[in-house]
């Protein structure tokens, strides 16, 4: 089981309900692969050239309202 995935969308509505968001935008993760008996590992377009695992994410900016 994965990460939970969540649209541009689902994220802004969340954070929106607590923070004033600046700017989402599409961003790369790198992490390491985890070691989980019987999983398969994963294909190897979605490794970097040293064996992390690359996953599209979103970074967000937001601050608090004073």
């Amino acid at each position: 089981r994965g990460p939970n995935e969540v649209t541009e969308l689902e994220l802004r509505e969340s954070v929106s309900r607590y923070w004033t968001i600046d700017d989402i935008r599409p961003a790369l993760i790198h992490t390491n692969v985890p070691k989980i008996p019987g999983m398969p590992p994963p294909p190897l377009d979605m490794l970097d050239a040293t064996g992390h695992l690359r996953m599209h994410a979103f970074l967000l900016s937001a601050h608090k309202q004073a």
